[in-house]
């Protein structure tokens, strides 16, 4: 809906895990994971755990602020995310 990437991760209940390959706000506020069941199910309501890959999240976010430079522009020093 926005324009922002969604995070990746895991999310893991008692009974099954899912991997996250992108997460969407819905028009009614609520957020949306999208994934694949990677091991047994989960199932609404079902008590879990989620994890985000910081790895991913953290390249996203270095590409969001930092933005390539116009061929020829000044260099300046970036800041981490």
């Amino acid at each position: 809906m926005g324009g922002q990437i969604g995070d990746h991760g895991v999310i893991t209940g008692k009974s099954g895990a899912m991997t996250v390959s992108d997460v969407q706000k819905t028009k009614d506020g609520k957020y949306m994971h999208i994934g694949v069941v990677t091991e047994g199910e989960l199932s609404v309501e079902d008590e879990v755990t989620a994890s985000v890959d910081a790895a991913y999240r953290q390249a996203i976010c270095r590409a969001h602020l930092h933005p390539p430079a116009p061929e020829g522009a000044p260099h300046r020093a970036r800041r981490p995310c």
